[in-house]
């Protein structure tokens, strides 16, 4: 059986998972957004919009726009380094992580109830295949590079 099968319908399934609309379950929030601000929580501490830009693979702008929309949300503040003024640094302000959490639950809410639908067996089969093929991903990318 040929591979070039599988590769058709394997694009289509990821790029219908990767339009699917999570970020209406957010009512403030874009999907890059959320997902900014869940980074910059797991950056904890001081981070660099530069590191930020490095961690997400987005570009500047793009990295900025989305901060500047939650700054005016008051989701986040932005500050210059105290050593070196060109740096500027993001934190999550306490609505912003409130909002964070809550916008966590819904999604892990949203995902709960698709995974019962599937089925515990058909979720450990697609969980463990999932990973296998990111992993099979992770190692193929580092032949490119």
């Amino acid at each position: 059986m040929s591979e070039q099968i599988f590769i058709h319908p394997l694009q289509e399934v990821m790029l219908r998972f990767g339009k699917y609309p999570i970020g209406m379950l957010f009512d403030t929030l874009s999907q890059g957004e959320f997902l900014m601000m869940v980074k910059i929580d797991c950056l904890e501490g001081e981070v660099s919009i530069k590191e930020l830009t490095n961690f997400c693979h987005v570009s500047m702008p793009a990295v900025s726009r989305m901060l500047h929309s939650m700054e005016k949300k008051g989701y986040l503040k932005r500050y210059a380094s105290r050593k070196d003024k060109r740096t500027t640094f993001v934190k999550l302000t306490d609505l912003g992580k409130a909002y964070k959490e809550e916008a966590q639950n819904k999604v892990t809410n949203f995902i709960e109830k698709v995974s019962k639908q599937m089925g515990e067996e058909k979720m450990r089969q697609f969980t463990k295949l999932f990973w296998e093929f990111i992993d099979m991903m992770e190692l193929e990318m580092k032949n490119i590079r």
